[in-house]
């Protein structure tokens, strides 16, 4: 349900300021931001940039190239999304 999907969301902002270093808590937060349907697309993109100023090593890291290639993201200097959503 939304309420939940919300709780899990606010949970996994709290262990990303709790472990900043955390790739994995923010490619988590991704999977899910950009799962979500009806998500807005602009919402996602400022997040990403957001998670890669606070981040730098994210962008290096397998899962989170395999999940913007999935999502038609690219991150190479500016973020901007490719297509529209799959």
């Amino acid at each position: 349900t939304l309420g939940k999907s919300r709780e899990a969301a606010g949970r996994l902002e709290e262990g990303i300021r709790e472990f900043p270093d955390s790739a994995d808590l923010r490619i988590t937060f991704l999977k899910d931001l950009l799962e979500a349907s009806g998500q807005d697309r602009e919402l996602c993109l400022q997040t990403i940039e957001r998670f890669l100023k606070e981040c730098p090593k994210l962008a290096g890291e397998e899962e989170f190239q395999k999940l913007m290639r999935e999502y038609g993201i690219n991150v190479e200097g500016k973020v901007w999304a490719e297509k529209a959503d799959p």
